[in-house]
């Protein structure tokens, strides 16, 4: 036996496979926060919280016109409801939602939503109680943005259910490549 051991070829062989598995989990420990990262970068909750946000919204203005048109509440209460919506349907037009609808396929459905409120907003202003055509038209408008917003959360859903699956099976080969990693030293 040597004074000096770690000069010894066990020693360096132990201290190279130590070195090698440390290098391998650090790869797949850098995978797994890479994985992590893709889905912090998406909002997949975002879309349905938004979008079911935006169905109440528009759910509440439908209720307000027919309140109005009954003389049960204000047009302020009306202009209020329909400022609300139009802010709902804002945060799909800003930030990382327009590129997360076109992923999702409803860029086209998305996009009627600001026509048809610009509409509204310039009937608004001279909206009667007595005018049904009038009434009725905000209704079936709020009625309309209500369903568009069910759907896409609706879809919203079913992609986060297949992001899911996706960075569960992501996880999976990453945790038996550690395995594997972990049995082969």
């Amino acid at each position: 036996m040597t004074g000096r051991p770690w000069i010894s070829r066990p020693f360096l062989a132990a201290t190279l496979a130590l070195t090698i598995l440390f290098v391998l989990l650090l790869a797949a420990v850098t995978r797994l926060a890479v994985n992590e990262n893709r889905l912090a970068g998406e909002p997949a909750e975002g879309v349905i919280w938004f979008s079911s946000q935006g169905q109440y919204e528009a759910m509440r203005l439908a209720d307000t016109a027919l309140l109005f048109e009954l003389g049960r509440t204000t047009r302020e209460e009306v202009v209020l409801r329909f400022d609300l919506l139009d802010s709902r349907v804002r945060l799909f037009e800003e930030g990382q939602m327009p590129a997360r609808i076109q992923a999702m396929g409803f860029g086209g459905e998305i996009a009627t939503l600001r026509p048809m409120l610009e509409a509204q907003r310039a009937r608004l202003a001279t909206l009667q109680r007595d005018d049904s055509g009038a009434v009725g038209a905000l209704h079936d408008m709020a009625e309309t943005i209500a369903l568009t917003m069910r759907d896409f959360a609706n879809a919203g859903m079913l992609d986060g259910r297949q992001r899911q699956e996706i960075v569960r099976d992501s996880r999976r080969r990453i945790l038996f490549e550690v395995l594997g990693y972990l049995v082969a030293t």
